[in-house]
């Protein structure tokens, strides 16, 4: 939470007041990222993100994400999908497919046949915040154009992990809300920090299951510059 764009963004007042009142409780922030699906590069495979916070040590799945649109987001590009009404069915198992992981495919086949597939056509700036447990993924980008998104991730202060150990960063921290107009004032210092993870796929592992594209050491710059 420093004074880049990125540890700015999640501290506004109209996001967390939004998690917390779907949440119905006071909420500190989980984690935020940005995520960018290149041209004709693969899917996301449908998943709960509880499904790994259940392992991290929340008892419940009290968490709540934003999806911020940074580029226009379609069917064709790969846009969020999400399966509506999932979040009442629980947490599922998970099941490693190739180098990933995804939601127990045999309840998911049965849930897609009663449930509406929701594709999250977005502008930039357009917002949509989801539970835990929704049942999302994205399909392949096929188009010629990037699709770009952050997620912010809330949850519930009554909810932190009981895992100590390698849960230091999930912790409780109090979360100083920020003015609504911090952004468009532009009361930040850059992008991102220059210690901000980049996730580089293994080419032997990942390439040929996926089709991620290899990151270029200056893939952070580039894309702030381009974006």
């Amino acid at each position: 939470m420093g004074d880049s764009l990125l540890g700015v963004f999640p501290r506004v007042a109209r996001m967390v007041e939004g998690a917390e009142t779907l949440l119905g409780e006071s909420c500190y922030h989980w984690h935020s990222k940005v995520c960018r699906k290149l041209p004709n590069s693969g899917q996301v495979e449908w998943h709960q993100d509880y499904g790994s916070w259940y392992h991290d040590g929340c008892l419940s799945p009290q968490l709540i994400s934003c999806a911020i649109a940074i580029e226009p987001c379609t069917p064709e590009n790969g846009c969020l999908q999400m399966l509506k009404g999932s979040h009442l069915l629980g947490r599922m198992d998970v099941i490693k497919m190739g180098n990933t992981v995804g939601a127990d495919p045999q309840r998911l086949q049965i849930a897609m046949e009663k449930m509406e597939i929701v594709n999250c056509v977005m502008e930039p700036g357009d917002a949509v915040f989801f539970h835990s447990n929704v049942l999302h993924g994205s399909p392949p980008n096929h188009s010629d154009r990037s699709r770009a998104m952050m997620f912010c991730t809330y949850n519930a202060i009554s909810n932190q992990p009981f895992i100590l150990e390698g849960q230091e960063h999930h912790r409780y921290r109090p979360l100083q809300k920020l003015p609504n107009s911090t952004i468009i004032e532009g009361n930040y210092d850059c992008a991102m920090e220059d210690r901000a993870e980049v996730y580089k796929p293994d080419p032997e592992i990942d390439r040929p299951y996926m089709n991620i594209p290899l990151f270029e050491d200056n893939y952070i710059s580039r894309f702030l510059k381009n974006s």
